[in-house]
């Protein structure tokens, strides 16, 4: 009861998607956005019912069923959505709440593969290397690290069933950030984790839960946009639900407020 009443006191909730499909908010076409508990979770199927997931994650650590509801989420989309199995998952970041469900995920879909930008990978597999917050030992879940399948890259993409994946990098919520944009039935879709985490509207640049990336500087927010801008991204799915489709009008607006702010500080 707790934790549905601090649930629906948070100023986001005016803003979350409504959920149409269970837990999820349908985009169309077969992309799927977790809208509930800020989830993280983003779920694409194919028409034959492959399906590709990014951050696994539904950010309800307080709910002792999550297992069991996160398992009710793809029984669910299985019956009624035509996915058969899920054979690559893309992590986007080493913050604990966007791949914490990725062991249920691999026991329900023996041969899923996780793939991840390779330097993301790299905290994945060795987090006791790397002294940032938010790693998966702060959620108390009995594990710490996790082997990854596959090391991306900028320079090539990854193919899953003869869509291509390509990473993109998007520092500013923290700075070993990646993001994953591809061409998806007609719309180019981008996978932007926190990094871009806005509802249409212009971000102001400012830092969320940001461990180490330094404003106004190649490791800030207007990096990522400045990154995102010229690849013609139509919807962009962020982290916790958020989503828009005025992607290049939004990038570039968010890229103008950091350009005012950096002339206003070079006057102090």
């Amino acid at each position: 009861e707790d934790f549905a009443r601090r649930l629906s006191a948070s100023p986001w909730e005016a803003q979350m998607p409504a959920a149409p499909f269970g837990r999820f908010h349908d985009h169309g076409n077969s992309v799927f956005q977790m809208g509930a508990n800020y989830g993280n979770t983003i779920l694409l199927i194919d028409r034959d019912g492959n399906g590709l997931m990014v951050d696994p994650g539904p950010c309800d650590f307080e709910n002792p069923g999550r297992v069991d509801d996160f398992v009710a989420d793809l029984e669910k989309f299985e019956s009624q959505a035509g996915l058969k199995k899920i054979d690559l998952v893309l992590v986007t970041h080493f913050h604990g709440d966007h791949f914490d469900m990725w062991p249920v995920v691999r026991d329900r879909y023996p041969g899923c593969r996780l793939a991840a930008w390779l330097p993301v990978a790299d905290v994945l597999r060795h987090p006791d290397d790397y002294p940032y917050a938010c790693l998966l030992r702060w959620y108390g879940l009995g594990w710490n690290q996790c082997e990854v399948d596959i090391g991306m890259t900028r320079q090539k993409a990854l193919d899953w069933h003869g869509n291509p994946v390509h990473t993109v990098y998007l520092p500013g919520h923290c700075f070993v950030h990646a993001g994953y944009w591809m061409d998806w039935n007609g719309r180019r879709l981008l996978f932007s984790g926190d990094s871009i985490q806005i509802r249409g509207t212009a971000d102001e640049l400012q830092l969320l839960i940001s461990n180490h990336s330094v404003p106004g500087t190649d490791e800030g927010h207007a990096t990522a946009y400045r990154n995102a801008l010229p690849l013609g991204i139509t919807l962009n799915l962020g982290g916790h639900g958020s989503h828009f489709e005025n992607c290049g009008e939004v990038y570039a607006a968010s890229l103008g407020k950091s350009a005012g702010k950096d002339a206003a500080a070079g006057k102090l």
